[in-house]
């Protein structure tokens, strides 16, 4: 299987609470399809794509890497997304994703992205509902 890349997870992939159980079935699907698969090091080369899912540390202080794909995953279920968190998407980020469409309807201040497929995400999980960030 031809190398496709690193794909960095910043949050836990080991562990019992949905975002580890939810990061780690992320992490063997893109393995399976050929990525590499590490914890965000911000010391190691910039990965190919960076998948911020991390509700254990603050995400407006959070400094994604100088270069590659970087993807924002937010649950949210309260209306629109706090707006220092939609200001971070927008300035910081190359794709936002939601759970579902409906999330990303509910959260308003996203719309579907005109993401150009050479930015996409990794194919096992761009299934996930990908938005372009919007304030």
């Amino acid at each position: 299987m031809p190398d496709r890349g690193v794909v960095a997870f910043q949050g836990r992939r080991e562990g019992r609470s949905a975002f580890a159980l939810v990061n780690a079935q992320w992490s063997r699907a893109l393995s399976r399809a050929g990525y590499r698969v590490v914890d965000f090091n911000r010391a190691a080369d910039p990965p190919e794509f960076l998948i911020h899912h991390d509700f254990e540390s603050h995400f407006t202080a959070f400094e994604p890497p100088p270069a590659g794909k970087c993807i924002a995953v937010r649950t949210w279920d309260f209306g629109p997304l706090p707006p220092a968190w939609t200001g971070k998407i927008n300035r910081e980020f190359h794709q936002y994703w939601a759970y579902s469409g409906w999330i990303a309807e509910q959260t308003s201040c996203v719309k579907p992205g005109s993401v150009s497929s050479a930015e996409r995400a990794p194919p096992p999980i761009s299934s996930f509902a990908s938005y372009t960030a919007t304030e």
